[in-house]
């Protein structure tokens, strides 16, 4: 069953997240995410000198690399496009996922570890949801078919 037709509208924002589970050569597996906001209007933003059309405001990828317990190896995010230009600046925190285990409590951890100005929201989204649950769907069912 689909949605119901919609009322005559605007499209104003789109919101588009992406994630893809890997499995690497050496046996770890390579979880990324992007999160990227447009908008379908111009508007002014003063650390970018405006922001147009279809621009990205908020443009952002992690990479998690796990092991078949979902123990975080390494991780790393980027920011490629923020509406403020210190944005970029906190993606080094996110290297402290290493040695952190996808699983019970790991929403919570997230958002205690990169709450605040210890993180970045779009990005702590990212990884407490649709990365956790893409390495999950990723990794467990390749393991249950081996």
């Amino acid at each position: 069953m689909t949605l119901s037709k919609p009322e005559i509208r605007n499209h104003i924002h789109t919101r588009d997240i992406k994630c893809y589970g890997y499995k690497r050569k050496d046996g770890l597996w390579d979880i990324e995410g992007s999160i990227i906001d447009t908008k379908t209007y111009s508007f002014d933003n003063t650390d970018r000198n405006g922001i147009s059309s279809g621009e990205p405001i908020h443009h952002m990828q992690v990479r998690i690399t796990l092991d078949d317990d979902l123990m975080v190896k390494s991780a790393e995010a980027s920011t490629i496009s923020s509406p403020y230009s210190i944005c970029p600046s906190i993606t080094p925190n996110f290297k402290k996922l290493k040695g952190i285990k996808i699983g019970p409590g790991w929403r919570k951890q997230i958002k205690k570890m990169f709450g605040g100005v210890k993180g970045c929201t779009h990005i702590r989204d990212l990884l407490a949801g649709p990365l956790a649950v893409t390495a999950y769907q990723t990794i467990i069912p390749y393991k249950q078919k081996k």
